[in-house]
């Protein structure tokens, strides 16, 4: 018995593939942009979601009993799609990581003064 299906209708479609790893890796972010330890947790948590990610790539890519029809159906530019999707939460959390520590060096709160990593109230001497 032969059966014919359309595999293009049950797979992501490539702004799926991009879309989801960067809202998944938003509260990371967010969790990156703290000071101190909570930003590594949150850079280690992205690499695990990262290879996770990649791991359903790999899988869909070469293992899937129906990889050679993803990929006569669906073509290279998908599959690499579904691979290089797989690094953003990755190197959006990096990202964040990076502006926080280079460009965003005053404190996120507006007139509040850092010192050391600890926000300072800015008092007035005593007239």
């Amino acid at each position: 018995m032969l059966v014919l299906a359309e595999i293009a209708d049950k797979m992501p479609t490539v702004g799926e593939m991009w879309l989801v790893p960067f809202l998944l890796a938003c509260p990371l972010a967010a969790l990156a942009l703290h000071r101190g330890w909570l930003r590594w947790v949150a850079l280690v948590l992205a690499g695990c979601l990262s290879f996770l990610f990649l791991d359903m790539a790999y899988d869909t890519a070469y293992n899937d009993p129906f990889c050679d029809v993803v990929w006569s159906e669906l073509g290279r530019g998908w599959v690499l799609h579904s691979f290089n999707s797989s690094a953003a939460p990755l190197l959006f959390v990096l990202l964040v990581i990076l502006f926080r520590r280079f460009v965003w060096t005053r404190s996120l709160i507006r007139d509040v003064p850092l010192r050391g990593n600890v926000a300072v109230e800015h008092r007035r001497p005593a007239e």
